[in-house]
């Protein structure tokens, strides 16, 4: 059920707005509206996508990420994106004061393959190879991203439409300071049954 819900939201939603273009302007981040009183737009702003190749790739690998990331922790990518959506978006805000506008998923969908990266590193064997191959590819991209007027995959109408860096930073730092920071991670889910009594046999053995 939860991976049927990310595909929505990412996928069938992020479409479903981009053929509705009269209501771009009422959801897009806008500074100035924002800064008005429009709040919403610090979650709706991150549907709006620019370009088809920008609303292409980001649906492709949000639906992706995202039904991966429910098949292991379910009810991680909604946490996740309710909270890390406004905060990107504040981020711009503060750090990006000559950003006018801003759309995509692009920032929420680097920090959810760190999610995944950082989820995958916990397992075992192969999984936690390709965890350790996300994280470092996730590397490569950011420091790619740094490069002004380089974006790698997505392509904009309007050459004044850049790829914003600094989301895409914000994204994976909300990842990574969720995930690691205390003794307990804010994102991750409830430990199943069968891992408590795993982790009580584990403690019990040690004890005898």
């Amino acid at each position: 059920m939860m991976r049927q819900f990310s595909v929505f939201i990412f996928g069938i939603l992020s479409i479903l707005l981009a053929a509705l273009p009269h209501y771009h302007n009422a959801l897009l981040f806008d500074r100035t509206a924002i800064l008005g009183g429009q709040f919403w737009r610090l979650w709706t702003g991150h549907w709006i996508h620019f370009s088809p190749s920008h609303l292409l790739w980001n649906v492709v690998a949000l639906s992706f990420t995202g039904a991966w990331l429910e098949a292991r922790q379910p009810g991680l990518l909604l946490r996740y994106t309710a909270v890390a959506a406004p905060a990107i978006s504040v981020g711009l805000l503060v750090l990006e004061p000559h950003l006018i506008t801003y759309g995509g998923l692009s920032g929420l969908g680097t920090g959810m393959v760190a999610l995944l990266g950082i989820t995958l590193c916990r397992s075992r064997g192969f999984d936690r190879t390709i965890g350790v191959s996300t994280l470092v590819l996730l590397t490569a991209k950011l420091l790619h991203d740094l490069i002004p007027g380089t974006a790698l995959l997505s392509r904009f109408d309007l050459p004044a439409v850049q790829a914003s860096t600094t989301a895409h930073l914000l994204g994976t730092l909300l990842a990574v300071i969720g995930n690691l920071a205390g003794p307990k991670p804010f994102f991750a889910g409830r430990i199943s049954e069968d891992q408590f009594d795993k982790s009580r046999n584990l403690r019990s053995r040690h004890q005898l």
